[in-house]
């Protein structure tokens, strides 16, 4: 899931370095108990160090039930409710990205295994005709 409003994700607790607060998070119609936290995080060959995460310490029965296990947020940095710069404007900053962009695709069939797709830091040109403006 990859919300544009916060960015908490679910990290092994040993590996992270502890603010020692709690914040609670609603999100929809759950709710979730993190630990702010700054770990190195990874998406791919992308690293970011002492980057600012959530660590799940309780979820409701809506999140508990859910298929994914983390919230990846896409929003801005005002937006984020651990008070820190979300993942992607950090690798802006820090200038591991091609393109300074994020491109989403859904699959329209529904039953399809393959869900659809984000990109971040470029665009997949096989993903759409025409023209793009930016």
């Amino acid at each position: 899931m990859f919300p544009t409003m916060f960015c908490p994700m679910l990290v092994t607790r040993a590996l992270a370095d502890s603010t020692n607060a709690t914040i609670f998070i609603s999100y929809g119609t759950g709710e979730v108990r993190v630990a702010p936290v700054n770990d190195t995080l990874r998406v791919g060959a992308v690293s970011i160090p002492r980057q600012g995460i959530g660590v799940a310490g309780s979820v409701t029965a809506d999140y508990a039930s859910s298929s994914y296990d983390g919230l990846f947020g896409l929003g801005f940095p005002n937006n984020s409710a651990l008070n820190s710069t979300p993942p992607f404007f950090n690798m802006i900053q820090e200038g591991k990205l091609q393109q300074n962009v994020f491109s989403v695709w859904l699959n329209p069939d529904l039953a399809a295994l393959d869900a659809g797709e984000i990109t971040i830091g470029g665009l997949n040109h096989s993903r759409f005709s025409g023209n793009l403006t930016m």
